[in-house]
């Protein structure tokens, strides 16, 4: 299945290996769906690779006298060290190793220096790390309001979004009084994910779906991209390169997202 596939997308399908076991999946299924999306899901940044790596350490390593080994003699552990921080190779780890010392996270003796321990305030970025939580358990949903595709957020998308377990937002279901550009962009931070759906009138792009789309994927946040497939002709050439969901029906757009979510991210907290 990973024929064709280079070292950025293996590294990515570590990591959602990772975080599926870590949601207590001991055996998470690989699904062709899941493959073609690797090249979608963003790569973790620095300070995410850099958080990890800590969890990591301390689920090796749980009492403050020991050391974390990251020697031959320790193969195992130290591998696990990689996939969680996304790191192609031992030199790329035992850089972000050397780049948390530096941060004073780690401490290590120069005639142990791939012995590891943490520093105070290494402890004290473990327990902010630790107290964070689950996920949210949200999905936005960016889409035209017009009446043609109403039904589309209601018999497909919202459906979809429940059956994978979470709870589908679109910003017109929420009561405020703020300007509707705030709320947009703070229920977006809240989300553990983005809908965005591109289907529209014949050449009426639908500019506000790309900009919520883009502020998504700017922001680290998954985006799951669908389109009716009669508007595939408007979906424009930046965004092409992204897995869209092309549906011609609302069943077929509520089983293909319901697959594609928990494919890409697991099944969430409100899954019965």
């Amino acid at each position: 299945m990973l024929q064709g596939k280079g070292v950025s997308e293996r590294m990515r399908l570590t990591t959602w290996l990772c975080d599926q076991r870590r949601l207590g999946i001991d055996r998470p299924e690989i699904t062709p769906d899941l493959i073609n999306t690797l090249s979608s899901i963003p790569r973790l940044s620095v300070t995410e690779r850099i958080g990890r790596g800590l969890l990591k350490i301390v689920s090796v390593v749980p009492r403050v006298d020991r050391k974390f080994d990251f020697g031959d003699s320790n193969a195992h552990e130290a591998n696990e060290f990689l996939a969680e921080t996304e790191c192609e190779d031992r030199d790329e780890a035992f850089g972000l190793l050397q780049i948390m010392k530096k941060m004073a996270l780690l401490f290590s003796d120069d005639g142990t220096p791939l012995r590891f321990e943490l520093t105070p305030q290494g402890w004290a970025r473990y327990e902010e790390l630790s107290a964070q939580g689950a996920s949210s358990s949200q999905g936005f949903v960016a889409m035209w309001f017009g009446d043609e595709v109403t039904s589309a957020y209601a018999d497909g998308i919202k459906p979809a979004i429940e059956d994978a377990g979470y709870r589908a937002l679109r910003i017109d279901d929420k009561e405020h009084i703020d300007k509707i550009d705030d709320q947009i962009i703070a229920e977006i931070r809240r989300s553990r994910f983005v809908v965005a759906d591109f289907s529209c009138p014949p050449g009426n792009v639908r500019g506000g779906v790309y900009y919520e789309a883009g502020f998504a994927h700017g922001l680290r946040i998954p985006v799951f991209y669908t389109c009716r497939q009669s508007s595939f002709q408007d979906v424009h050439f930046d965004t092409r390169q992204y897995a869209h969901i092309f549906w011609n029906d609302h069943a077929e757009l509520r089983d293909k997202l319901r697959h594609r979510i928990s494919a890409v991210l697991g099944d969430g907290p409100l899954k019965t």
